[in-house]
């Protein structure tokens, strides 16, 4: 009889799609496992409904107790069929600590995986919580060695046995191959851009930590010549503060040209976007690891980021960026990178080593020795 792995999403994510999609298609995992996933919030409502609490996030704190003692029971009733199984928990949010009751009592194993903005930009309180989690944990992985020791400094140096790293792979690197100059052609012309000009993508979301404004400023403070660019804003994910694209519009107006990409995209839309991007901006204020960031590397171009930020996993393989000490240099370097080419050498092999290490093939692995 299969053991079966337990999924536990806390969001819809392509990434997690594409990990079980590869999961599934593996004779090695197939053979051996079969894989469900189960999410809390859908939980959380149905028990809610059922048991006629209030909702979870209209209630105190002391009746937040109470809400998880019933709340842990009816998760033992509900998935008592899936007793001994293992247990993968992706995205580790601070109230699964509430919920070992649960994960204790039903899983045989126990593997957490940090996906980056879970510890980042967790609040000290929380990271107690991530704490206790990582405890009673039987594994934990992380995507890059970085990262890993970023936990180790900020949660514990207690779980060097426990901890793994295991990459997500990258699903649209094939789509990517099969981008011809007409796709990128017609691409230029939907949105509005000349085909001569050099596009620069800053950031890849609508969130605020990509520091949006603060680099247009960067580039006007640096006189960078409008002529022959064309600035594009990827808006299709993430959390967007109220007004503040009203705030980059206010920037960025009468400056240089521009357009929002705010439409839902195909994954051969996406690819043909890492094609048409000639610079991509990538200052934000923290990350683990940007596959938009790897996907226009392995599209053969550039990327301009912040030295602030954890990637030294794929410097150490070879990958080439350039790099700024804060985001004011970044005029400067977009003016430098326009007037002297980068070396064709250098960009083939950024696209050689991002195949290397981030082809599903050459990742899926990993993932499968995790549950064995």
């Amino acid at each position: 009889m299969k053991n079966k792995v337990v999924q536990l999403v806390a969001f819809k994510s392509v990434y997690n799609d594409y990990l079980q999609e590869n999961l599934k298609k593996n004779p090695d995992f197939a053979g051996d496992f079969d894989l469900i996933d189960i999410n809390i919030e859908d939980d959380m409502m149905e028990f809610e409904n059922a048991k006629g609490f209030k909702r979870f996030k209209d209630i105190s704190n002391i009746n937040r107790l109470i809400y998880f003692y019933y709340f842990n029971k009816y998760l033992i009733l509900k998935y008592n069929y899936l007793k001994g199984s293992i247990l993968h928990i992706q995205s580790v949010s601070a109230k699964y600590a509430f919920l070992l009751c649960f994960f204790k009592k039903v899983f045989s194993k126990i593997i957490v995986t940090f996906w980056g903005s879970d510890l980042l930009r967790a609040e000290d309180n929380k990271k107690v919580l991530l704490r206790v989690i990582s405890h009673f944990s039987n594994i934990i992985t992380f995507e890059t060695k970085a990262f890993s020791e970023l936990f180790k400094k900020q949660i514990s140096n207690n779980y060097n046995s426990k901890i793994r790293i295991v990459d997500f792979g990258i699903q649209m690197l094939n789509d990517i191959d099969d981008v011809k100059c007409f796709d990128i052609a017609s691409f230029k012309k939907q949105y509005g851009i000349c085909l001569e000009s050099k596009v620069i993508a800053i950031g890849y979301s609508r969130i605020a930590e990509h520091q949006h404004v603060k680099v247009i400023n960067s580039l006007i403070h640096s006189n960078v010549n409008k002529e022959g660019i064309f600035i594009v804003f990827p808006w299709t994910y993430g959390e967007e503060h109220r007004g503040y694209r009203d705030q980059i519009e206010d920037s960025i107006k009468g400056k240089f040209d521009y357009v929002f990409i705010d439409n839902n995209l195909t994954n051969k839309d996406m690819a043909v976007l890492r094609c048409v991007t000639d610079i991509l901006v990538n200052v934000e204020t923290t990350d683990v690891m940007s596959f938009s960031m790897l996907e226009t590397l392995y599209a053969k171009n550039i990327v301009i980021t912040g030295s602030w930020l954890p990637y030294d996993d794929i410097y150490n393989e070879g990958v080439y960026m350039a790099r700024v000490d804060s985001v004011d240099e970044v005029g400067n370097k977009i003016k430098y990178l326009l007037n002297n080419s980068v070396d064709t050498r250098v960009v083939d092999q950024n696209k050689k080593i991002i195949g290397k290490l981030y082809r599903w093939d050459n990742c899926i692995n990993k993932w499968i020795d995790l549950y064995k």
